[in-house]
């Protein structure tokens, strides 16, 4: 192998080198995604018609783009590097636009306006002397007040530091004022909201599992009073820009 490896090739060969030892079985991650849009997208979208253009990049194997065409979404268009997984979103979503290039060459290439682009579990892959790069082309290929939607892991959550290595192409984390940091250079309304991923449907085990995190969240703020708004129980964040 050459020393000069390309970081590239990671993103190429993901399914290969991580995605498919990452995703669960596609029946059981479209139902998670779809329990997921409801419970955490949907507010977002009560002002996006079913016609307006929705760009997800790093798409990989298309689960949250069919969640979408599941819900009446027909203007469906999905960019990622790993050829593997977009094999498999063509599967999933046969109806979407599915593009496999790297998401700078179509951003800078690309022509059409989206009214919205979302990014989950993506900006976290980008080197962090390229974010406000990516930011910056993504405001470029919106419409006249489209909107921006980055979902990435909570680098406050308490297995935060399992979040940021267990995949070799993470780069960056981000808190609720980081990423709010970063996105009021180009976006307006700019809201980062903490969520949880984690969801339980059993009743009992949820009724648990919510007071040991009022237990343990007294702890941590009888210990440090700072700690007390610390989100560590959201899992992600949810940050909202318009154009």
């Amino acid at each position: 192998m050459q020393g000069n490896f390309e970081r590239d090739t990671l993103f190429k060969q993901y399914h290969e080198t991580r995605s498919q030892f990452l995703d669960g079985a596609d029946q059981e991650k479209l139902t998670w995604f779809t329990y997921y849009f409801d419970t955490i997208y949907a507010p977002y979208f009560k002002k996006v018609s079913n016609e307006q253009s929705i760009l997800e990049l790093g798409c990989n194997k298309g689960y949250l783009l069919k969640t979408f065409s599941d819900k009446g979404y027909v203007n469906l268009t999905g960019v990622d590097l790993s050829c593997g997984d977009l094999e498999i979103a063509k599967k999933i979503i046969p109806t979407a636009n599915l593009i496999q290039t790297d998401i700078f060459t179509f951003l800078e290439e690309s022509e059409q306006y989206f009214d919205v682009i979302i990014l989950k579990a993506l900006i976290e892959h980008i080197e962090k002397n390229r974010i406000m790069e990516l930011l910056e082309k993504i405001y470029k290929r919106l419409a006249p007040e489209g909107v921006v939607l980055i979902d990435v892991y909570n680098a406050d959550w308490w297995f935060a530091q399992h979040e940021r290595y267990m995949d070799f192409t993470h780069e960056v984390g981000f808190t609720r004022e980081s990423l709010r940091q970063v996105m009021i250079f180009f976006y307006k309304d700019v809201s980062v909201i903490p969520v949880s991923t984690s969801f339980i449907y059993n009743k009992k085990r949820r009724f648990i599992s919510n007071v040991g995190k009022k237990i343990v969240k007294k702890i941590c703020e009888f210990l440090d009073p700072d700690l007390k708004d610390m989100p560590i129980f959201e899992r992600s964040l949810i940050g909202y820009g318009k154009k």
